[in-house]
């Protein structure tokens, strides 16, 4: 942000159906008050690219072409993966929707799994 001072990016896989198929997300941290904190929410372009990643990991997925097929809790991974980012620019009613399809797809999917994994809780369930 040029701000004079380094930010660290993490980039990670939610493991949605594959490390390979599933898009990353990336965590991008500032330096405050003598550590570094998590602020994707001040680099939207950073959060638009890995959005635009997940919709299109999205599409391919709804595909009945792809091989192989995507299972419900894995389709419901890249929707909670997308609720994550859309909380991360504030757009809480479209995450909401978002985490209503985690629902639809999965009842047994955890639609906090990718925020619960981006803040270091153990996973509660399998997304594949």
């Amino acid at each position: 942000d040029n701000d004079g001072t380094a930010e660290v990016i993490k980039s990670w896989s939610p493991f949605c159906q594959s490390h390979v198929a599933s898009p990353r997300i990336d965590t991008v941290y500032v330096w405050d008050n003598g550590q570094y904190v998590a602020a994707g929410g001040k680099f939207p372009q950073v959060v638009s690219g890995d959005s635009a990643n997940f919709q299109a990991a999205l599409a391919r997925a709804n595909s009945p072409q792809t091989t192989p097929a995507w299972t419900p809790g894995a389709k419901a991974c890249l929707h909670d993966a997308l609720a994550y980012l859309d909380d991360l620019t504030g757009n809480s009613a479209q995450a909401d929707a978002e985490r209503a399809q985690v629902r639809q797809l999965d009842a047994n999917y955890d639609p906090d799994a990718i925020k619960k994994a981006a803040a270091g809780e153990p996973a509660q369930t399998n997304p594949s």
